[in-house]
């Protein structure tokens, strides 16, 4: 059948401003913009069925100088998600982005840069925010060529749940990502991300995960505190690196060929192939509703020139270190 229609949607437009309008129940992204430059989105409500796949909020692609402020969206896929699609080859990195005094709920991720990401995102400040019953809050998903730098995430609350594992994302407030898409397929860089001053209450802790050729660099966790507890109906004790797939599925998504979703136990912070990685006032805390799936307070491995410095935090389960770093 056909694609569903998207609500609003803007191709190579200069000087858009997009305010003050409210959009219900959009079939497909509420709001696309691709290879826009010079953009205003202030004051927009997105209220859209949390049960519905695809249905983003707003999704900036190959776009440069958007401030997107003082929003509220609901959105059973991401509320606001920054792009580069392989559809637009020559469209230009995505860069100088601003996001502040949004309200973010979402089944998929609240704030996410990628999975698309065939060219470079850089300049991009998040600040101001609330997520609440989200499957995922911040999140960088690097799958492609582009790279992605100078980002920074700032004063903000997130609050994340389990909901089906269909969806991707399994409750991680935090989640920061470099993987290849598929075997052989090419990957760019993360690096010089700043994550400050968050509090985040969630049912599985921040995960940090690059790739043994394209590690996570000059990650900062600075003031962050993350409190992990159950509540919903969903299993835990999973990590979601999707989407990864085998070379057989043509890229596309063919969950029983999924390698990404997994079953492991639940620290805190779990981060692998780091390099430069900085927990700076950093605390995990453990709720009251405990599980005999928590973990380690800090789990980390191949994370060369790891600096802890105030890093706080007991195990979540009385039998195993506070630290688990190989």
């Amino acid at each position: 059948g056909r694609r569903r229609p998207m609500m609003f949607r803007f191709s190579n437009c200069r000087n858009v401003t997009f305010r003050d309008v409210t959009i219900r129940d959009s079939a497909n992204w509420a709001l696309n913009l691709s290879c826009c430059e010079d953009v205003v989105i202030h004051a927009v409500r997105i209220l859209n069925d949390l049960k519905l796949p695809n249905c983003d909020g707003i999704d900036p692609d190959h776009c440069r100088n958007v401030r997107i402020s003082d929003c509220l969206i609901q959105a059973g896929d991401d509320c606001i998600v920054v792009k580069n699609r392989a559809e637009h080859p020559d469209g230009g990195p995505s860069e100088n982005i601003t996001v502040t005094n949004c309200v973010l709920t979402s089944t998929s991720s609240a704030v996410k840069i990628g999975t698309e990401s065939i060219d470079d995102f850089r300049n991009i400040v998040v600040t101001h925010c609330v997520v609440r019953s989200s499957n995922r809050g911040l999140s960088i998903q690097l799958r492609d060529g582009g790279t992605v730098e100078n980002v920074l995430f700032a004063d903000c609350i997130v609050e994340t749940r389990y909901f089906h594992p269909g969806w991707w994302g399994r409750a991680e407030p935090i989640y920061v990502t470099a993987i290849h898409r598929a075997p052989g397929t090419p990957l760019g860089k993360v690096r010089n991300v700043r994550f400050s001053n968050i509090l985040c209450r969630g049912e599985n802790g921040v995960f940090i995960a690059g790739s043994p050729d394209s590690p996570i660099e000059g990650l900062v966790l600075d003031n962050v505190r993350v409190e992990i507890d159950k509540w919903s109906k969903w299993p835990g004790g999973q990590h979601d690196r999707r989407p990864c797939m085998s070379c057989d599925t043509g890229f596309g998504i063919a969950p029983e060929k999924d390698l990404g979703l997994t079953q492991h136990p639940t620290p805190g912070i779990f981060a692998e192939h780091t390099r430069d990685l900085l927990l700076r006032n950093v605390q995990v805390a453990w709720g009251a509703n405990r599980q005999p799936y928590w973990s380690h307070a800090l789990e980390a491995s191949h994370s060369p020139h790891l600096k802890l410095d105030n890093f706080q935090g007991p195990a979540g389960n009385e039998h195993l270190p506070a630290h688990k770093i190989d």
